[in-house]
């Protein structure tokens, strides 16, 4: 009867991987559960991620237990008993599975969580492109799946919260527009959307992962970086440009980046390099 409610289940055809990989994907599937369905308790030597689309799961390891809702993500790690049950009249997810001898870094690096997260709507148009890679039973497959596995990865860590979409939405626009400005602050553009402060700091740092003030000067190094790799402009034409208020200031968030000056940068380019500047990037 469970069976019922497997709509793909789809298996790698050899029991480990065959590519040198940092990733390899074991298997991948898409269930809708509903009365009837029951899944074994069973211990499982590799990592599996679960994504919710609709309903509950309830997750049990040892005597720790949580709920899985729409648009969470959890993971049971290698060696955990698998032992999950249906919370409601039907219940669907995504999963996969991931095995292999980076397993243990792979974890570490992603920081996973075993039990559920809010990670935003289930990209299912990737869970289907990795199960079409998996069928595919060739080394190309195989390496695609790795790829596709990645992204779920990524966008499971990355997280979402869609309560403050618009917020967030208002907030990347207005940085879009007047990054330029060099008297666009966080404190500016809180005014502006009328928010508390600590209102945009939580709703951005959820959202997109960083601060509002890191989002804004990333912005303006990413557009200061064109300027610097495409035009003659000096250092400090392009620190004015692009909303630092400061060219040494330009320069030491730079440096702090990527590691270099801008105007190393430019030399490693091999960009316009009729315009001597200063190795520090000042003039």
């Amino acid at each position: 009867m469970r069976d019922l409610y497997k709509l793909a289940e789809i298996y790698r055809p050899y029991s480990t991987g065959t590519i040198n990989a940092l990733l390899h994907v074991r298997s991948a599937g898409h269930y809708v559960t509903g009365p009837g369905w029951s899944d074994g308790c069973v211990r499982k030597e590799f990592l599996e991620l679960f994504w919710c689309v609709r309903g509950e799961g309830e997750f049990h390891r040892g005597e720790t237990s949580w709920i899985l809702k729409p648009g969470e993500v959890c993971f049971y790690f290698p060696g955990e008993l698998h032992d999950i049950r249906r919370r409601t009249p039907v219940w669907e997810y995504y999963w996969l599975t991931i095995d292999g001898a980076n397993l243990p870094e792979l974890i570490a690096r992603f920081q996973l969580p075993r039990s559920g997260r809010y990670a935003g709507i289930c990209p299912v148009e990737l869970f289907e492109n990795l199960m079409q890679e998996i069928r595919s039973c060739s080394r190309r497959g195989e390496f695609g799946a790795g790829a596709e596995a990645y992204k779920i990865l990524s966008l499971a860590m990355a997280g979402s919260d869609t309560a403050n979409r618009e917020l967030c939405d208002a907030f990347q626009a207005l940085v879009r527009e007047r990054y330029r400005d060099s008297g666009l602050s966080v404190a500016e553009i809180s005014r502006e959307l009328r928010v508390h402060r600590s209102t945009l700091h939580r709703a951005v740092s959820a959202h997109f992962g960083c601060s509002p003030q890191e989002f804004l000067i990333s912005c303006r190094i990413q557009h200061a970086l064109r300027l610097l790799y495409h035009t003659r402009d000096r250092v400090q034409e392009i620190a004015e440009a692009t909303g630092f208020h400061d060219q040494n200031y330009f320069a030491r968030m730079v440096r702090q980046r990527l590691g270099k000056s801008p105007s190393a940068l430019r030399k490693e380019r091999g960009s316009f390099r009729g315009r001597q500047e200063p190795a520090d990037g000042s003039l």
